[in-house]
């Protein structure tokens, strides 16, 4: 009998599910005792694809710390630079995941995909069996929080969910500004879900100050695993050359272009003292980028080295070389509501940060000690921040790595939250 596509992608869902329990089951005679007791939804490049990747893992291992077993559901596919052979289920970092199957990446079949999320989350519970009965909590990244999806975990399923918010988009990040479909989508799910998860955390205070009116909501920044970044040592070298770095991806939020110009404003010799480099976007995706273009890029190419999208590894290696990581946003509402996850990953690393104080960074941030803080994003004030940092010292880096690496794991280890995240889960209960 022939099977149409929807019902073909509900059984590869359901086999891919099962593919885990079996292989675990296989394996250790022990990991048939292991309950799920929490889940963390989302649909990203996971694992360790990008930053919203890396939020889902530390929520799921925040979970961990705090005594719970955790369980990743991604619904997209397997980030083929961690998994080479595609796997859709497996262990990443301590944390087990599946990654759904998906459909075909057209404008329809998108469409199709978000109105079938809810359908294969709850088969993918079902396929899970008794490994998934004793789930309480389901946390759900508040761009799928939608009706439907509401509906089929805590009346279907039976489970109790958590709304986690981590952005709120402005207009004119879109093509379309205020008319744009993706905007109001985005507006929609983080309304809905801030009304009835049944718990909401929250990136910043900002966003904690817009949906704390109705209920008590959960503040909890980007979390990361101090473990993962060596302490650094004193370096061997006596070049008095700096290195700037950037990692992410720009897009129309990050001011790139006014580092740029800020440091071809300085004399040549302090030019031939600092090294820019760029990882994540290409150099097509700069040129292209309205805050850089291809004029600006042309003129810094003397300092500049762009090496374009790098693996996970190679971050870690990046953030070890460098003296500073630099991130420069214009205040406004995206800026003001989210929190940039690349800060305590540098912080974390060793590597202290240049940034414009936007979010909730001057709540951790000690100005001179693990940062440079430049008073706005103007290019004037850059350009005094990086005279600064040509006059520190080896021994002044070497400081403010070390003091870097202590605000990472005194405000930003995931172990330091695990304990509020419980009393938060907790509050109520009877």
């Amino acid at each position: 009998m022939k099977q149409f596509p929807p019902v073909r992608r509900l059984l590869a869902h359901r086999h891919a599910v099962t593919q885990l329990h079996s292989r675990q089951s296989q394996s250790d005679t022990a990991a048939t005792a292991v309950r799920y007791d929490c889940a963390v939804v989302g649909a990203f490049k996971y694992p360790a694809g990008d930053a919203s990747a890396n939020r889902l893992l530390s929520l799921a291992k925040t979970f961990s710390a705090s005594g719970r077993t955790p369980l990743v559901i991604n619904d997209a596919p397997v980030n083929p630079h961690v998994s080479p052979s595609g796997r859709s289920a497996g262990s990443y970092h301590g944390i087990d995941y599946i990654c759904l199957e998906q459909g075909r990446d057209n404008r329809a079949g998108r469409l199709v995909h978000r109105c079938t999320r809810p359908i294969r989350l709850l088969k993918a519970l079902h396929a899970l069996g008794p490994r998934a009965s004793h789930i309480r909590w389901i946390s759900v990244a508040s761009g799928l929080y939608t009706p439907g999806v509401h509906c089929v975990l805590h009346f279907a399923a039976g489970k109790r969910t958590i709304s986690d918010i981590v952005e709120r988009h402005d207009p004119q990040q879109f093509q379309r500004g205020s008319f744009d479909v993706r905007l109001w989508r985005h507006r929609w799910t983080s309304w809905l879900s801030g009304r009835l998860a049944d718990r909401v955390v929250v990136i910043s205070s900002a966003l904690e100050q817009r949906l704390s009116v109705r209920r008590a909501v959960l503040v909890l920044p980007p979390a990361v695993d101090s473990t993962e970044y060596q302490p650094r040592t004193a370096r061997d070298d006596s070049s008095d050359r700096l290195t700037l770095l950037y990692l992410g991806t720009p897009s129309n939020k990050d001011l790139l272009g006014v580092l740029l110009t800020a440091v071809q404003k300085l004399d040549a010799a302090e030019q031939r003292r600092l090294q820019v480099i760029i990882a994540g976007p290409s150099r097509d995706d700069l040129i292209a980028n309205v805050d850089v273009g291809g004029r600006l890029l042309a003129a810094a190419d003397q300092f500049i080295d762009i090496l374009g999208p790098v693996p996970r590894h190679r971050v870690y290696e990046l953030l070890a070389a460098a003296d500073f990581t630099f991130l420069l946003r214009s205040p406004g509402g995206y800026a003001t509501a989210g929190f940039p996850s690349k800060i305590p990953e540098s912080l974390a690393a060793g590597c202290p940060v240049i940034v414009n104080l936007t979010s909730d960074l001057g709540r951790y941030l000690k100005p001179g000690t693990d940062s440079l803080i430049c008073a706005s994003a103007g290019i004037d004030d850059v350009l005094q921040t990086l005279h600064r940092v040509l006059e520190l010292s080896r021994a002044d880096l070497l400081r403010m790595s070390a003091e870097a690496r202590e605000t990472a794991v005194q405000h930003f280890d995931y172990h330091a939250w695990a304990g509020t995240l419980d009393s938060y889960l907790r509050m109520g209960a009877t």
